[in-house]
Formats: structure tokens, C-alpha cells, sequence
């Protein structure tokens, strides 16, 4: 069952990641940019890119849908009871590449 430990099995192979709160919550950062942050409500705050989120939630609204903040876009909301191992690896990837600077994305083949 995909939960906060296979986000954290996830987060922590990416190139220098560090586990850390963000607002007191679990969450993962990359050149001190949180890209992944857990609620206790069984779900995941991913900071992917808006097009990439937008397309997901789109895709799957039983298990993602868009964070914003009066109308500024956060990320994408995950249900981690309702997706699967390899899903939740692609989109904490592509949070994680969101937020790494673009130098270390691409000496690590991202």
C-alpha cells in the first residue's frame, strides 16, 4: 500500500534530498525547497509544475487535485490510498525536478 513510507523510500533516492517539516508537517526538500509534504490525512502535497498537475487531476480526480492559495497554484494534492506505487513515484520525481536547481537535475540525468 502506497503511504508516507514509500514517499519517503522515493524522496530520499533523489539526489541530495533532505527530510525536514515544512509548517510542521513531514516533508522533503531540495536545495531547501520543499517538493513533497505530508498531512495527516493520508495525503500529499507534490509541487509539480501547474501544466503536469492540471493533466493529473484531470486525469484521476478520485485521487489528485489542485492546491491553490486564493489563486496562486501550490501543486497537486495526492490521496496516497488511491494511487499506486509507480504513479506516486513519477509525480514525486517530477515535484522533485520542479523545485532542484537545473544544474543538479541534469548532472543527475533529470
Amino acid at each position: 500500500m502506497t503511504g508516507p513510507d514509500t514517499i519517503a523510500d522515493i524522496a530520499l533516492a533523489l539526489p541530495a534530498v533532505e527530510q525536514h517539516t515544512h509548517f510542521g508537517l513531514p516533508a522533503y526538500r531540495v536545495a531547501d525547497k520543499p517538493f513533497a509534504v505530508l498531512q495527516p490525512s493520508g495525503h500529499a502535497v507534490l509541487h509539480a509544475d501547474r501544466d503536469n498537475a492540471e493533466r493529473l487531476a484531470a486525469d484521476t480526480p478520485d485521487a489528485c487535485e489542485l492546491v491553490l492559495r486564493g489563486e496562486r497554484f501550490i501543486g497537486i494534492r495526492v490521496d496516497l490510498s488511491r494511487i499506486g506505487d509507480d504513479e506516486l513515484r513519477r509525480l514525486v520525481t517530477a515535484a522533485w525536478r520542479n523545485k532542484a536547481p537545473k544544474r543538479l537535475a541534469t548532472a543527475h540525468g533529470y
